[in-house]
């Protein structure tokens, strides 16, 4: 009897030894115990998310890091969940990082990333650092497996213009955002990273798709436009709203643009697009929307192909140019 028990004992234990063995074969090898292969250090690249389907049939929403400059378009599968959410809940807000990674993920790719469908260039800006591992022949990851370290969101990018001696008139002219305007004129905060296409244009007719403002008894009341990633609307054209010209160089607002706050609420996709914009990008059309508050006395001034506009009452300026 005791020699049975002893066989039935050490039948148990190399069963557990194999089922051990077994989970060992089947799961890839976490990324701090893989050799490192490349150390990346303060590197810049586009937070990316995608959809994917395993081998055991689950589906995966998977962060992903696109480098700016590497050659071949570098992709990375980073680690660390927890700090990507984290992250995006801090510089996107509104609940993105608060479920945990799974949601975080799905949520980063269904919204943010509108299914993978738009631009990189829309994508949150980053700074990563961390380490490129060896790949494990269990891995199902579409880019190298990067154990991260750090992350950062790049703030501000600058846009690359040039400034000309004889330029076009103050409407008809669609004008490119540079950059806030300090007292002494120098530029202190330039567009967001993921809204560096931000333009203003002024006009005097009305197009096809304008809203049939009232003009308040002005006869000369007329368009202007503020464009970018963010729109705010409640009914069709109301991106398009009224000015007049007072005189050479001062004009007034007769509607605004919708003002945010750092947290407008809940998005409706109907009313505007706020999840699908980093907060820097909000915070960036809210003081240009100051500029151009209802009712208020707006100053601009041209210079060869640069029109710099200013809110006395706000006493926020702004710095535009015509490509």
């Amino acid at each position: 009897m005791r020699r049975w028990l002893f066989f039935a004992m050490g039948f148990a234990f190399s069963c557990s030894l194999v089922e051990k063995e077994d989970l060992e074969n089947i799961t890839p090898k976490p990324f701090d115990e893989r050799e490192t292969l490349i150390v990346l250090s303060e590197r810049l690249a586009y937070l990316d998310a995608e959809r994917k389907e395993l081998v055991d049939g689950q589906v995966k929403y998977l962060f992903l890091l696109r480098l700016f400059d590497a050659e071949d378009n570098m992709i990375l599968s980073p680690n660390n969940e927890e700090l990507i959410c984290e992250f995006i809940g801090k510089y996107v807000g509104y609940g993105y990082g608060t479920r945990g990674p799974e949601v975080c993920g799905l949520s980063y790719y269904s919204s943010f990333r509108n299914f993978g469908q738009r631009s990189l260039r829309s994508s949150l800006h980053v700074v990563v650092s961390g380490d490129i591992k060896t790949t494990d022949p269990l891995d199902e990851l579409t880019g190298l497996p990067f154990d991260l370290k750090d992350l950062k969101k790049l703030e501000n990018c600058h846009i690359a213009w040039e400034k000309k001696a004889s330029g076009p008139g103050f409407e008809d002219t669609i004008w490119r955002f540079v950059g806030f305007l300090n007292e002494r004129d120098e530029i202190y905060s330039t567009p967001s990273c993921e809204d560096q296409y931000v333009t203003l244009s002024f006009r005097k007719d009305r197009q096809d798709g304008d809203p049939l403002f009232i003009s308040l008894g002005d006869p000369d009341a007329r368009y202007f436009e503020l464009s970018g990633a963010v729109w705010v609307s409640k009914r069709p054209g109301d991106g398009v709203k009224l000015y007049s010209r007072l005189n050479s160089n001062q004009l007034v607002i007769f509607s605004g643009i919708i003002p945010l706050t750092s947290h407008p609420g809940p998005s409706n996709r109907d009313r505007d697009n706020f999840i699908t914009n980093s907060l820097n990008s909000l915070h960036k059309y809210d003081s240009l929307n100051a500029i151009l508050h209802v009712k208020d006395t707006v100053d601009f001034s041209i210079e060869g192909n640069t029109l710099r506009i200013w809110n006395q009452k706000t006493g926020i300026q702004a710095l535009f140019f015509s490509e």
